[in-house]
């Protein structure tokens, strides 16, 4: 589902998705940024759409791309990278988010509480907050640094490349415990306010499709437990992560009422 609403946003022909997801699932295979592979085939279609968009443009979001880069305002590899960056921060990380909305609140025993309150737009909300919060789908991020920084008593040179933890800033006390807060190592879906930093801090470091993702994780939870009555997670069967740059849920399976779902669609 994500890996299609992200090729209708972007402009890029429905019929690639399977092929796209390949090429994803190539990029995710590596162990490190060095092995990383050129994926050249992706590049050349890439550069098709382009093309075939430069004499019948649309107004779409690869078109405002193409247009920045007409202007000189992109690169060659600037264009490339956010097209590959759209396909691969809008999918994997939305879609470990969907799976860790529903397998948190039916662990933590509140999917057939929050189940009851799908009309409360704030309910839900907080809950997927909270979900970003204690399961951030991007659970660390690379930053280079522009200036010699201090942080407590070390020092950070300028140029460093430097790893931050952003579930462990999650999960900072500071932030987000207090004597109005739960403890921020448990996880509460009513928590307000919640300061996490899953999507980023600042305006320059914010992810751009924050808003995109928190709709997908909102719309996937109602739509589940409106249409699949009596949804958990069956803990009989294997539930599989898959540890990479965007760790990503490979299989989660789920049991609900068949028949109360079939009336449902009536």
């Amino acid at each position: 589902m994500t890996i299609r609403t992200i090729c209708k946003l972007v402009g890029i022909p429905l019929e690639r998705e399977t092929w796209l997801r390949a090429k994803l699932d190539e990029f995710n295979a590596v162990a490190s940024y060095e092995a990383i592979p050129r994926q050249w085939d992706q590049d050349a279609y890439f550069w098709q759409i382009i093309a075939e968009r430069l004499v019948r443009p649309q107004r779409e979001l690869l078109d405002v791309l193409i247009e920045a880069w007409k202007e000189e305002k992109l690169s060659n590899q600037e264009l490339l990278g956010y097209l590959a960056g759209f396909t691969i921060g809008g999918t994997d990380t939305t879609g470990t988010g969907i799976v860790n909305v529903l397998c948190l609140l039916d662990e933590c025993s509140f999917l057939g509480p929050i189940s009851t309150q799908l009309d409360n737009s704030e309910v839900v909300s907080r809950a997927i907050e909270e979900v970003m919060r204690f399961a951030s789908p991007l659970p660390n991020k690379f930053f280079f640094t522009l200036k010699q920084v201090q942080m407590g008593g070390l020092i950070v040179p300028k140029g460093s490349v430097v790893l931050l933890w952003l579930a462990a800033a999650n999960r900072d006390e500071a932030v987000n415990g207090g004597v109005h807060q739960a403890d921020p190592n448990r996880f509460d879906p009513a928590r307000w306010p919640n300061r996490h930093i899953s999507f980023g801090h600042s305006s320059r470091h914010y992810c751009l499709g924050a808003e995109l993702a928190r709709l997908e994780m909102r719309i996937a939870l109602e739509e589940a437990l409106r249409t699949l009555p009596g949804l958990h997670l069956d803990t009989s069967e294997p539930f599989k992560r898959l540890a990479t740059f965007a760790p990503r849920v490979t299989q989660a399976p789920f049991r609900f009422n068949q028949s109360e779902a079939e009336r449902c669609l009536e």
